[in-house]
């Protein structure tokens, strides 16, 4: 919408940087999401209460947590939706890379709304595993196959060691279908307290949005290279930056609603895809440190009851083992929170090392 009434205004040629541009219209879009999304929960929060759309709690999960059965859910949907209305006023309709990106991450958003909907009103169990895999490989295929088609490499590289490349479609596709998979579900067992998927996620996207500009200054770290449209991912980090934290206002102990699967996987799946577009898949491993190992205290929690009958954590995902040895709830998202910040700042450091 903007881009286009600059240009009928012939204010683009004068107005239109990508580093300029691309700040301020995530500035923007941040700030547009933020209020929208604000402004809207509370009529989302009362339309799902009436549709009784309510958070269904595991009768093995922490006692705590027993008082959110009920509390509205799916509010991705309007997290989600935020972010991209937002980001669609400040991009180019025209850009093939902005409508791959925001297919991605509705593509992901459809599973985890599926899967919502399947545990509310058919199994709490809800979709298959099997068929959520096969869903979520079809669309990581699509995505890639597109941005191959549209100009944009298959290649991987990693920090410190920018010279060093990985180019082969055999390795570089099924690495990158794993960290999507691993973000996207990762990000999904992170939703499990109030307010730690928000804050966490907010974190990793304003990283992810600092290295993208420095991206999009040619020659200013060799650790980063630029790549055509990556702008547009900068602006939509701000749609999503601002859409969370306006969940987050709603979202903070105690919770009124949450984001459920439609949400995590399809924002994971993003944070995922967007740390491939920028070259930095190896690097989402320190900057989401607390993601990884919120997957592997589950990995580690079922194989070792599996082959031992010993369980290593008193619950997994991890956030539930550190309150059952009576961490307040609040206190373990403050602290995962923390946690993340310094991870993103030691990331970014290791990139303008690099």
């Amino acid at each position: 919408m903007i881009p286009y009434l600059l240009e009928k205004l012939s204010l683009s040629q004068s107005f239109f940087n990508p580093v300029h541009y691309s700040i301020f219209g995530a500035g923007f879009a941040c700030l547009f999401s933020f209020l929208g999304v604000v402004l809207i929960f509370p009529f989302f929060i009362k339309h799902m209460q009436r549709k009784e759309f309510g958070q269904v709690i595991r009768k093995e999960g922490p006692q705590s947590h027993f008082k959110k059965e009920g509390i509205p859910t799916m509010g991705g949907i309007i997290v989600i939706g935020g972010a991209i209305l937002s980001t669609l006023l400040w991009v180019p309709l025209s850009s093939h890379f902005f409508w791959i990106l925001i297919g991605h991450t509705l593509g992901f958003a459809c599973i985890g709304g599926l899967d919502d909907v399947m545990k509310l009103k058919v199994t709490s169990k809800g979709l298959r595993g099997s068929i959520k895999l096969i869903l979520s490989m079809t669309v990581i295929t699509t995505t890639l196959i597109l941005l191959q088609e549209n100009g944009w490499p298959l290649e991987i590289s990693f920090p410190l060691l920018p010279w060093v490349h990985i180019v082969s479609p055999f390795i570089v596709v099924p690495f990158v279908t794993v960290v999507i998979l691993g973000t996207a579900n990762a990000s999904n067992l992170a939703d499990g307290l109030d307010g730690l998927f928000a804050g966490t996620h907010i974190i990793l996207f304003l990283v992810l949005g600092v290295i993208t500009i420095l991206s999009l200054v040619p020659g200013l770290h060799a650790a980063v290279s630029y790549l055509p449209d990556i702008w547009i991912f900068l602006i939509f980090c701000g749609g999503i930056i601002g859409s969370l934290a306006g969940f987050l206002w709603y979202n903070g102990y105690p919770a009124q609603v949450f984001l459920g699967d439609s949400g995590a996987l399809g924002l994971g799946a993003a944070l995922g895809l967007g740390a491939y577009l920028l070259n930095q898949s190896f690097l989402l491993i320190l900057m989401g440190g607390v993601l990884v190992i919120e997957a592997i205290s589950v990995m580690t929690q079922v194989t070792s009851y599996k082959l031992f009958k010993q369980r290593l954590f008193k619950m997994t995902p991890i956030h539930h083992h550190f309150e059952l040895k009576g961490w307040h709830e609040s206190h373990v998202t403050i602290r995962f929170w923390i946690i993340t910040l310094l991870l993103g700042m030691i990331s970014i450091m290791v990139i303008l090392q690099g």
